[in-house]
């Protein structure tokens, strides 16, 4: 905790929370946040798609799908949110810090609809994950859903990592589920690391109507989403036509 502390303390971005104060009381450390009026994306994302759990669990149908918008019918805000989310990401990178534990309650959007991290308590730097004491499944630290490969091997995490799982929260608020879901933490652990994400179009999620078959019937905003700070390239696809979501810092 004490390193998240001295982060969050040195940190001046609109989009990371702030730490006023901390101590110690009875040998107990205690901090000072920044009071913050919104709701995590989680919350977000639970007005838009229902109950996670039923989400995931529920097979994608033809029914379904010609119901369920990407994004709920939310695609710009959804957009909008995830571009402006990029700002103090790239800010944490350039200070060469991981956050390792990135997911939709660690998000929090403002009633400005302006996002901001939050719980940096598995924060890596370059030597390794510091931070509490908070172990998953193994030893694993993170949330499984989110988790990035590397991370599942042990490896020591970069910037990467956490463009891994922007890109799983990313393609839970176009779809209502992420990327991989499985009924064992072990089977979700081999998904992130050697499965393919399902197509959105397979997910009960649709773009446009049917009949709006030609690329110039998309906006062209829509058509490619690009970050350029971002040091992987991913790519997150669209159902319309093989279009996507990319991630590319040469774009």
């Amino acid at each position: 905790m004490r390193h998240e502390i001295a982060f969050l303390q040195r940190a001046r971005h609109s989009g990371i929370v702030r730490i006023y104060e901390e101590g110690i009381v009875d040998g107990d450390p205690w901090y000072a946040m920044e009071l913050l009026e919104g709701r995590t994306l989680a919350t977000f994302n639970r007005s838009c798609w229902g109950d996670p759990a039923s989400r995931r669990s529920s097979p994608p149908g033809p029914v379904l799908q010609a119901l369920a918008p990407a994004a709920a019918g939310k695609l710009d805000e959804v957009l909008l949110l995830f571009g402006r989310m990029c700002a103090p990401l790239s800010f944490v990178h350039r200070a060469g810090i991981v956050h390792c534990d990135l997911k939709p309650s660690n998000v929090f959007v403002r009633n400005d609809d302006q996002p901001v991290l939050v719980d940096f308590g598995l924060m890596s730097r370059a030597g390794g994950a510091i931070g509490r004491e908070t172990l998953e499944v193994g030893g694993l630290r993170g949330t499984l859903p989110y988790l990035a490969p590397e991370l599942i091997r042990g490896q020591i995490p970069d910037a990467r990592a956490d463009i891994y799982a922007f890109g799983c929260m990313l393609y839970e608020s176009l779809t209502g589920r992420p990327p991989f879901t499985a009924t064992t933490s072990h089977d979700l652990l081999q998904a992130h690391l050697y499965n393919v994400p399902t197509r959105s179009t397979s997910c009960s999620v649709a773009c446009w109507p049917r009949s709006q078959t030609s690329d110039s019937a998309v906006p062209r905003s829509w058509r490619t989403f690009s970050v350029r700070w971002a040091p992987r390239r991913l790519r997150v696809p669209l159902p319309h036509r093989g279009l996507s979501i990319c991630f590319d810092p040469g774009s």
